[in-house]
């Protein structure tokens, strides 16, 4: 067959396949592992959505380091696993980034390692310290990270100084492999990631508060490499309010790079709430009011395993326990199924909506 034929028809193969057929013939293997096929791959799997499944991790703590495995739920595959080495006991918080052109962040909030993987190729790698790191490690912990992509990966890395009470932020570049520093609101705490349910990867987000107590969004734009700083706090909306106040809001998602949507659980019913408007203050709107009563009562059984959903409007979020989780279609505004985790403590946060890729870390 024509060389060119069979690089035109491997283009229009999902990855997984493309892993299997790179021992059929060498020059398959040239093709599939050549510079230009990688690249017009990956261009042209950017709006097609057959491929995502959900990966999951899961932490083993063992003395003095921590295992990471992460897994295919729809095989139970372990693609691969990574060890973080900690100096004491409580270093133990390990997390994963959500997927990004195939490329996933592991950190931990407490050790200085930060390492980019592509758990389909089985590649990771364990990203330099920065100059900061290298010279204040002392008074670093508690940090975190989030990846994003223009023209390549790119690593936000927000840390705050105890020693002086203040917010640094750095950012790694893979296309100069180097780090530098970013001007940023000193004043914020930052929380915790936000589940960006965007494909492009072009921003990050985090939850935290200023030093006034108000909640607040923190977003990035990878491209123009800019902060932005949203104020949800007061929202002139009683419950959503009070459940800020309490700590309990279910999950913020952010649907684009300034538009979100924040699952508020009330008793029995679950508030949705949606952003509208632009600036550094959102309006919030009350979209649907779920009734879960029938929903909570529904006998399920518990599965490792979570079946492929070709809608990529749909996102895993946490459920009541650690072993639940729930699918939920942002756009229909309903929950549509729910999974009890069997052979893990995974919760929403563990698992990630993924779609391979031919990208190397």
């Amino acid at each position: 067959m024509n060389i060119d034929v069979v690089f035109e028809i491997l283009l229009h193969l999902p990855v997984r396949s493309l892993l299997r057929f790179i021992g059929v013939h060498k020059s398959w293997y040239y093709i599939i592992n050549s510079p230009q096929f990688r690249k017009l791959h990956t261009l042209r799997r950017n709006n097609n959505k057959d491929e995502e499944v959900y990966l999951c991790f899961t932490p083993y703590f063992i003395t003095g380091r921590t295992q990471v495995s992460l897994n295919l739920l729809d095989n139970g595959k372990l693609l691969m696993w990574y060890y973080f080495q900690h100096n004491d006991e409580g270093s133990k918080d390990v997390s994963v980034s959500r997927a990004v052109k195939g490329l996933v962040c592991m950190s931990s909030r407490y050790a200085l390692d930060i390492t980019i993987c592509n758990p389909f190729l089985g590649q990771l790698r364990t990203l330099p310290l920065s100059s900061y790191a290298t010279t204040h490690s002392r008074y670093i912990y508690d940090h975190h990270v989030g990846l994003g992509f223009h023209e390549d990966y790119k690593v936000v890395w927000l840390h705050p100084c105890w020693e002086h009470s203040c917010l640094h932020v750095n950012l790694y570049s893979a296309r100069t492999n180097s780090w530098r520093e970013l001007n940023c609101d000193q004043d914020l705490i930052i929380e915790k990631p936000i589940k960006s349910v965007c494909k492009n990867g072009s921003f990050a987000h985090w939850e935290g508060r200023n030093r006034s107590g108000e909640k607040i969004i923190l977003s990035f734009d990878m491209k123009n490499e800019v902060f932005r700083t949203i104020t949800i706090s007061r929202l002139g909306d009683h419950v959503l309010d009070n459940y800020f106040w309490l700590h309990k809001v279910l999950v913020i998602l952010a649907k684009d790079e300034c538009s979100f949507v924040i699952l508020v659980v009330d008793k029995y019913k679950l508030n949705v709430y949606e952003s509208s408007g632009e600036g550094s203050e959102l309006i919030w709107n009350n979209v649907n009011n779920v009734d879960l009563y029938s929903f909570w009562k529904c006998d399920f059984r518990g599965s490792d395993e979570i079946p492929f959903w070709r809608n990529d409007n749909c996102v895993i979020i946490r459920g009541r326990t650690s072993r639940e989780v729930l699918l939920y279609d942002y756009r229909a505004r309903k929950f549509i199924r729910q999974f009890m985790m069997l052979g893990s403590l995974a919760t929403g946060d563990d698992i990630i909506e993924y779609e391979g890729s031919l990208i190397s870390p």
